[in-house]
């Protein structure tokens, strides 16, 4: 078992590192560049009448989630930053297992909707070019239900698979 003040000090090592303080800086302002980059995306996806509404509508779904992502991931960097700087405390820097795995579920959100999003772009796509005289509309609807459906039961499999 490791003794609680070791694990302290590594703690305390690793965040006070210059270098890991220099990675957690390049993190926030590569985030800042790419928010900045991803909000052009969304003005664009949102005047430009020049691609159907429903792939616009899937790809500003994506963007939406890219900037969600961008901005946790930058607000995660910066609280490392702030530790850094202002606790004293060596056992400061040891968060709870409860606190780890729920700061990377929020942030693991945006990237699974815009991971599950391509396939169903993709789908989409492929039933407009197929069944171009039935209304897109409906092909939407029908996909969007069909994705949510397959995606939650995949969630479930998911936390049975490897809760055993």
């Amino acid at each position: 078992m490791v003794n609680h003040s070791e694990l302290c000090q590594e703690a305390s090592d690793i965040h006070r590192s210059k270098i890991y303080i220099f990675i957690m800086a390049l993190v926030v302002i590569l985030n800042s560049i790419g928010l900045v980059l991803l909000i052009n995306t969304a003005i664009f996806l949102v005047k430009t009448k020049k691609i159907s509404f429903n792939l616009r509508f899937l790809l500003g779904s994506i963007t939406v989630a890219l900037i969600g992502r961008d901005v946790l991931t930058a607000v995660r960097a910066l609280y490392r930053i702030f530790l850094a700087i202002f606790v004293t405390d060596e056992c400061g820097f040891i968060s709870t297992n409860y606190f780890c795995v729920l700061e990377s579920a929020i942030t693991a959100v945006p990237f699974n909707v815009a991971l599950y999003s391509f396939p169903v772009i993709s789908a989409e796509r492929l039933l407009a070019t197929l069944f171009r005289k039935i209304d897109e509309k409906q092909i939407f609807k029908n996909l969007v239900f069909i994705a949510v459906v397959i995606t939650v039961c995949e969630y479930f499999l998911a936390k049975f698979r490897y809760a055993g």
